[in-house]
């Protein structure tokens, strides 16, 4: 048995949300999941909720935690070693590769950066985390090393990654839009697509501060390696969070990482 995590990303406009939880948009898949763990004496149910109102684009947040048994063939053998993409058209597979190409860049110079133990880094890493620890920092390094070994070359993966939104009810309204929705127990996992992912990101941007493709990519993979802690999103937003909620939020790993790419401090 392992524990599963569904998340939920959603782009807001600028009214804040009126504490409604998405428990009304879980899809028929997820339901009986849950009526099946109801009836298993050893299953666990937990759930929690996490909104946050920043500037510009806003990301809603609601995930569930709930103990899952690993379906056959849901995700890649754990002897492969990078992810694996699934249901994707031509076009969609080139988006996701370029993205988990330019994550795993990302990631992995953001480990090598932790490493260095220069200025730079220290300074960096005390701006999104708020603490420069050798545990926190050999924590983060290590989760970026997993993602960077996951997010190379798809296609081998104890991560599947659909292009496709596989059942999920894609909301994409003035008010919300569902970008991603994933399940992971730390180190399997699977991401689902909705649409907007491909519509309303960026593939690249020359900015640290801006949410684009690879970006997100990045933090999809993040829930995947063990990062599933209440969310906070945005570059602003992820500067305001203690050092605890930060090593649990897959935003700062993204961006921690972006920034080093595009050299967003200065050494």
């Amino acid at each position: 048995m392992v524990v599963g995590a569904f998340l939920r990303h959603r782009l807001a406009d600028d009214r804040h949300y009126n504490g409604e939880t998405w428990d009304d948009n879980l899809q028929t898949d997820q339901w009986n999941i849950m009526k099946r763990l109801e009836l298993a004496s050893t299953s666990v149910f937990f759930s929690f909720s996490n909104f946050s109102c920043i500037p510009a684009i806003k990301m809603r947040f609601f995930q569930t935690l709930v103990a899952l048994p690993l379906i056959a063939g849901a995700v890649a053998s754990p002897l492969d070693a990078r992810a694996t993409l699934e249901n994707c058209t031509p076009e969609g597979k080139q988006t996701i590769d370029n993205a988990l190409s330019q994550a795993a860049k990302m990631a992995q110079a953001g480990a090598n950066l932790i490493r260095s133990n220069s200025d730079y880094s220290a300074n960096l890493f005390q701006s999104f985390f708020k603490t420069n620890d050798a545990q926190s920092r050999n924590r983060v390094a290590g989760v970026l090393d997993k993602i960077a070994t996951e997010a190379t070359n798809g296609n081998q993966g104890v991560v599947t990654y659909y292009c496709t939104p596989e059942g999920i009810d894609c909301v994409d309204t003035h008010a919300f839009t569902m970008t991603a929705y994933g399940e992971t127990d730390g180190t399997y996992g699977r991401i689902r697509t909705c649409p907007a992912y491909f519509t309303k990101f960026p593939a690249w941007s020359d900015s640290c501060s801006v949410l684009d493709q690879a970006t997100s990519s990045l933090h999809e993979m993040a829930h995947t390696k063990g990062i599933f802690g209440p969310e906070t999103y945005g570059y602003d937003a992820v500067h305001g969070l203690s050092s605890s909620a930060a090593l649990e939020n897959a935003e700062s790993y993204a961006f921690f990482s972006k920034c080093k790419v595009f050299q967003g401090f200065h050494e």
